[in-house]
């Protein structure tokens, strides 16, 4: 505990030392997962420093798409799925490359609803029969959770005999808010979300997790932005984020370091 505190206390000392001498604004783009444990330092941040945090939301794909179109920022937390086209150099300081949180994909459903078993590819594949319909946002939205769980139905579904039968259950929708609203309708019994998004809506339960050897995990990495010209403050704000005495903040929220 001393040595958190220390640690900690010396983040803040850094932090503060980064700060400009008017209140500085540190514009950050984030993949929508990653909201739970940034809102929670991200105080934390400003209070040290200075500088007020001006953060923004979205899909994976529309991160990309964002940066990739030259959309000014400071600094990021990427979703692994979406970070390959911005690794050349030109959008992203790659050294400043700091692992943030990791979140699995999960079986979610309704709050008191049954809770199937898919811990293991049996299991899985027996939820997925039983189920009268399952949610998840549609991979096209840029989505990390409907892109790698469309990726993973895509392989695994011919080989069970399940191909046609789990389209026909497969309810494709825009985004996280709206698988919950199609599990609290009663539209899907099923909902394919992270882990922390499911302990953040207090009309959800966590059902089941996914089988570990699938490794369906959403990595958010932290990176400043190769155009910021807040540079130092940028970097700071992913330190802050990264460091030994966040990881319990990170950790509260549901999220794991990258084993």
């Amino acid at each position: 505990m001393r040595a958190a505190a220390l640690g900690a206390l010396a983040l803040i000392a850094s932090a503060a030392a980064c700060a400009e001498p008017r209140a500085a604004e540190l514009k950050v783009i984030a993949g929508g997962g990653a909201a739970p444990a940034a809102n929670a330092l991200i105080p934390g941040f400003e209070k040290a420093s200075g500088a007020k945090v001006k953060i923004e939301y979205t899909s994976g794909g529309g991160l990309r798409d964002r940066v990739l179109a030259g959309e000014a920022f400071d600094a990021g937390l990427i979703p692994q799925e979406a970070l390959a086209p911005l690794l050349d150099g030109k959008k992203l300081v790659v050294a400043s490359k700091a692992d943030f949180a990791e979140a699995r994909l999960a079986f979610a459903v309704r709050k008191g609803a049954a809770k199937p078993n898919a811990t293991s590819l049996e299991l899985l594949q027996a939820a997925l029969t039983q189920t009268r319909a399952i949610a998840y946002p549609d991979p096209k939205s840029g989505a990390s959770v409907g892109i790698m769980f469309g990726k993973m139905i895509a392989q695994w579904s011919p080989s069970w005999g399940m191909a046609e039968e789990i389209e026909k259950k497969t309810l494709l929708v825009k985004g996280i808010p709206e698988v919950a609203a199609a599990l609290k309708s009663g539209e899907a019994d099923i909902g394919v979300l992270l882990t922390t998004q499911i302990l953040e809506d207090p009309g959800l339960e966590l059902a089941s997790l996914l089988p570990e050897e699938l490794r369906l995990t959403n990595l958010y990495v932290g990176f400043v932005m190769a155009d910021s010209k807040q540079l130092d403050l940028a970097a700071g704000f992913i330190a802050y984020l990264t460091s030994p005495a966040a990881l319990e903040v990170v950790l509260s929220k549901g999220f794991a370091r990258k084993r």
